[in-house]
């Protein structure tokens, strides 16, 4: 049981080993600026007294309504380790790929690929790319990229479907808070997952994925309306457990997002002679795992952790 955990740890610590590497790289390039304000539509009031937690589960899923493609642009700002912000602008295919193109000083920096059976990191300041296999990097974890899509603009997934229902979790209320958790069942060995939502509204307020001692956790606090359904303006990440503090905040700007428009859509160039790859897992040694949070032990699921224990929801 222990070699499998470290082997589920290390697979999440190739995603999580991208997003350092990034920031890293690029932090010679930063400045502070304040954050972008956003005009937010609340979400509508919950009608959660009437209906049992599963029948609310299935009506959130419910709003999201199936789209092809789409682009919008975004502010990316990382607060550890390294203090630095971008604007970029994401170019998303459903199912099929993410492409975030990063700006600074109005040029293109940096650009994020991330497609069926590929994930590409580019630092075109200093001329330096990761690229990895995206089967390789997911492994164990039973995630799609629709899933990855789903995470990054606040909308619910079952690890390998876009389109969960409540009889795949197990639902009930976080009595600590005024909040209610799903988790889903079927979780490979060593690996916890789950949602946290308001027991006012319904919205969903955070994403939690725990493996060995590494928590991935995924923090929503504002929603916009959109064709799409109710998306988050706001998407907090942080990772525990390593030695390298992770926190990354993408602010959407979903008012002239485009919709259904291939044309609008962005292909990938990999990048050309001159460009030095460097191999991720030579950069392993600067994960160095940690024991987590220590007093995880005494919560009794992933969310009383990181609510209670870090007190992040």
């Amino acid at each position: 049981m222990i070699i499998k955990m470290r082997a589920v740890c290390n697979k999440i610590s190739k995603l999580t080993l991208i997003m350092v590497l990034m920031t890293m790289m690029l932090a010679g390039c930063s400045t502070s600026k304040p954050r972008q304000s956003q005009t937010i539509t609340p979400s509508e009031k919950s009608q959660g007294s009437k209906m049992t937690f599963a029948e609310r589960f299935d009506t959130i899923v419910d709003q999201y309504k199936d789209y092809n493609c789409f682009t919008a642009q975004f502010k990316l700002s990382v607060n550890a380790p390294q203090q630095i912000s971008f604007s970029g602008r994401a170019y998303i295919e459903r199912n099929k790929s993410i492409y975030l193109s990063l700006r600074k000083f109005g040029m293109e920096v940096a650009r994020l690929y991330v497609a069926n059976d590929s994930l590409v990191a580019v630092d075109r300041f200093n001329k330096r790319y990761v690229a990895e296999s995206l089967k390789d990097v997911l492994a164990n974890c039973p995630i799609t990229i629709g899933n990855i899509q789903s995470l990054l603009i606040g909308q619910v997934f079952e690890p390998g479907d876009n389109k969960p229902r409540a009889s795949h979790f197990d639902i009930d209320r976080q009595s600590e808070n005024s909040q209610w958790i799903a988790l889903p069942k079927g979780m490979p060995a060593g690996l916890e997952a789950g949602y946290v939502f308001s027991d006012e509204t319904d919205s969903l307020l955070a994403f939690a994925v725990k493996g060995g001692a590494t928590i991935f956790l995924t923090r929503y606090l504002e929603y916009y309306s959109s064709p799409v359904g109710p998306l988050s303006g706001d998407v907090d990440i942080r990772v525990q457990g390593i030695k390298i503090p992770l926190e990354i905040t993408i602010d959407w700007t979903w008012n002239g997002s485009v919709w259904n428009k291939p044309s609008e859509m962005k292909q990938f160039v990999t990048p050309d002679r001159g460009y030095q790859q460097i191999a991720a897992g030579d950069l392993l040694k600067l994960l160095k795992w940690t024991d987590g949070p220590t007093d995880c032990n005494h919560y009794h699921n992933i969310f009383a952790c990181c609510c209670g224990a870090s007190r992040w929801c």
